[in-house]
């Protein structure tokens, strides 16, 4: 009975924990840019992104991370279009359709 109970409790822990990591990996916040500054997005934690990205100029724009994709609403005049790319996570560095970008210090 013990070792059931303590399986169950390690098991807990574990599901609490991913929870937590996934939690969260779904907002950004700073400024994230290639290495020759081609491309420069920053984010702020209440889902809103500014920058350049893909020939895309970004400026009222919003994002929403879901798990291995970023979805990204902009407005181009009056029409509001929302385009969806790969996206990973790594410490100070992610990458959006193959385009690396590091968090600026």
């Amino acid at each position: 009975m013990k070792t059931a109970s303590k399986i169950l409790s390690l098991f807990l822990i574990a599901v609490m924990a991913l929870s937590l990591l996934t939690s969260c990996a779904s907002t950004l916040n700073g400024t994230y840019a290639s290495e020759n500054d081609t491309y420069s997005l920053t984010f702020d934690k209440d889902g809103n992104v500014e920058g350049t990205f893909l020939a895309i100029t970004l400026s009222g724009a919003t994002y929403e991370i879901d798990g291995e994709n970023i979805k990204i609403t902009y407005k181009i005049g009056s029409i509001s279009t929302t385009k969806t790319y790969s996206f990973s996570k790594d410490g100070d560095t992610i990458t959006i359709d193959n385009v690396t970008l590091t968090k600026k210090k």
